[in-house]
């Protein structure tokens, strides 16, 4: 038995760096977390998808600006029909003030300022909570019931 186990030790000694790299290679000690196949594997992905995810981010910048000047068109409309005494139901201006949130979010990632929709905004919201208040929000029609305005 010691004949066999004599060249393994004299070798393992002999190669200690080597049983280091491929004990951390296939085992992760707790306290320290050395993963060097996660990690060069993990380089070569960045490097392989760079393009793809500058694509991606690209991509993604064009829609939220896309998203923020149609949620700037919906409400600045919205705005300017009840200035125009147009009645609305509830869920219309709920859906205005979901659509508010959205704004805030993407407006706060993109650093910009746009005070013209801020006003507008403030109006629908005090126009709502006036509504709110009075119980006046157009109703909402029956199924089958024809949407007229009068």
């Amino acid at each position: 038995m010691q004949k066999i186990l004599q060249p393994l030790t004299d070798w393992l000694g002999g190669n200690w760096g080597w049983v280091i790299l491929v004990f951390c290679t296939l085992f992760e000690i707790a306290p320290i977390k050395i993963h060097p196949v996660t990690a060069f594997l993990g380089w070569i992905g960045k490097k392989l998808t760079g393009d793809i995810r500058k694509d991606l981010n690209d991509l993604r910048s064009d829609f939220d600006q896309q998203r923020i000047a149609l949620i700037r068109e919906t409400v600045l409309d919205f705005a300017n029909s009840c200035i125009n005494s147009r009645k609305h139901t509830k869920e219309e201006f709920e859906y205005i003030i979901n659509e508010n949130k959205t704004y805030e979010l993407l407006v706060q990632k993109y650093k910009i300022n746009n005070d013209v929709y801020k006003e507008s905004y403030d109006y629908i919201l005090r126009l709502y909570r006036r509504l709110l208040d009075d119980g006046k929000f157009m109703p909402v029609p029956a199924k089958g019931q024809e949407i007229c305005d009068d």
